[in-house]
């Protein structure tokens, strides 16, 4: 891994150089933005105010360094792709997707930020790990890009043992399922170097979120709305071909909603929740733009609605980590803080939201795949874009379920909710989102 370690040290100083150069065009130029300048999931926002960062990360990775086997899982020796997420609770998903909707004979599963750095010599890759570490903490200590500085020292050596992995293993093509972090260009940068195939794999949700800069041989689109955006960056947007692919857990629910969809419960309304009052308070990076503040006012619009039409149920479909014991009090009092009064529902069916989009003749959320696969399902949507200034761009069919007011939302409800379905797909342009243009999961 030493030759590696210098290969992607070397990478990143150029990198670095980059950014600060006249050369605005290029895809180094293009690698250092996001690694400076974006913010990533990996930290908490309160990291930015700690001037010992980067000593803390050099300790986390002194631990992966010494632990036993972890974050790498073999399926096939023989095989020649990889495929990079970011943690090992979503292997088996991650995993059955790219095989199914890539056809992908997997060698291995990366889960590179908890992985151990196995098969190496330790002392040399001390040698040459601790000297760039070091200088990266003491550097992050003064910089305004102190969270990007010193997660470098993590990524680099990730980055140089996940090189290390495909050289040994003949690797010839890797999945990055976690491209929405900061090092995804810089690590498509280095391969590209060392003549890997990359092919990155976002999630259904606007490319304007993370992906104004995205460097891929290969990208997935799992919505129609992505061919809309890729036209706008095609400058920071630089792919050789992209594939469409259906959305990521398609392949769990599609059976269901295949041939005849359950039709919806009628004089429901579902709020599908992307946790992000929680977040907050465990102090998440706050990522993605005014999602919370949508949030709230979207439940308080909903609040209002129900009490000028008591026929209407309202059910809450909360974000898995609302889910968890510890915290149910404290959504049961968000909720109703937010909504204004106790005339909701938290949903309580199983399965999971997917599993259960006919529990409601309309949903509505702010920010959340969750509202592609319930289109891709054939089942009527409105989006409360406060949030995201640039979503949905001025000629996209998705303007037409989107609201910004209370008078927005309720006109769309009006209008929609005792329609059929399939006159919902016509008047709104959306027929292109369902599952029958897309390939079969």
């Amino acid at each position: 891994m030493t030759n590696e370690l210098k290969q992607v040290i070397s990478s990143y100083y150029r990198v670095r150089g980059a950014w600060t150069s006249g050369a605005k065009n290029t895809n180094d130029y293009l690698a250092a933005t996001c690694l400076f300048e974006y913010l990533s999931y990996r930290l908490l926002e309160s990291d930015r105010k700690d001037i010992l960062l980067g000593f803390r990360i050099i300790i986390r990775v002194l631990r992966r360094i010494f632990r036993s086997h972890q974050g790498i899982k073999c399926f096939d020796p023989k095989a020649n792709e990889l495929l990079i997420s970011g943690t090992i609770a979503i292997q088996d998903r991650v995993t059955e997707y790219i095989r199914r909707s890539g056809k992908a004979n997997l060698h291995s599963y990366v889960a590179k930020d908890v992985m151990t750095f196995d098969g190496v010599s330790r002392l040399q890759l001390l040698v040459h790990f601790l000297p760039f570490a070091i200088s990266q903490s003491f550097r992050a200590m003064f910089s305004p890009y102190r969270q990007g500085v010193a997660l470098s020292i993590a990524e680099v050596a990730e980055i140089a043992y996940v090189l290390h992995y495909i050289r040994k293993n003949n690797i010839q093509k890797v999945y990055d399922f976690v491209p929405y972090e900061i090092d995804s260009n810089f690590m498509y940068v280095v391969f590209q170097e060392a003549g890997i195939n990359m092919v990155k794999v976002p999630s259904s949700g606007p490319l304007a979120t993370h992906h104004k800069i995205l460097l891929a041989d290969e990208v997935v689109f799992s919505t129609p709305y992505h061919l809309e955006e890729y036209q706008k960056f095609r400058d920071s947007f630089r792919v050789k071909q992209t594939l469409a692919w259906p959305p990521e857990r398609a392949y769990q629910y599609y059976p269901k909603y295949k041939n005849t969809p359950p039709q919806a419960e009628p004089s429901t309304i579902g709020f599908y929740s992307h946790g992000e009052w929680l977040r907050r308070i465990e102090k998440h990076s706050a990522y993605g733009g005014r999602i919370g503040e949508a949030e709230e006012t979207i439940l308080k619009y909903l609040g209002r609605y129900v009490n000028e039409h008591p026929h209407i149920r309202l059910i809450v479909f909360p974000h898995p980590r609302e889910m968890r014991p510890d915290v149910a009090e404290q959504m049961r009092t968000f909720y109703r803080n937010a909504v204004g009064h106790d005339k909701f529902e938290i949903a309580q069916f199983t399965g999971g939201t997917t599993q259960n989009f006919d529990k409601t003749d309309m949903a509505v959320a702010a920010f959340s795949t969750i509202l592609y696969e319930r289109l891709y399902c054939g089942y009527k949507t409105l989006i409360g874009n406060m949030a995201i200034s640039e979503f949905p761009m001025n000629a996209s069919p998705l303007n037409n379920i989107c609201f910004r007011t209370y008078e927005g939302m309720s006109q769309l409800i009006s209008e929609y909710s005792a329609q059929p379905v399939d006159y919902f797909f016509r008047q709104t342009k959306l027929e292109p989102f369902r599952a029958v243009h897309y390939p079969e999961p």
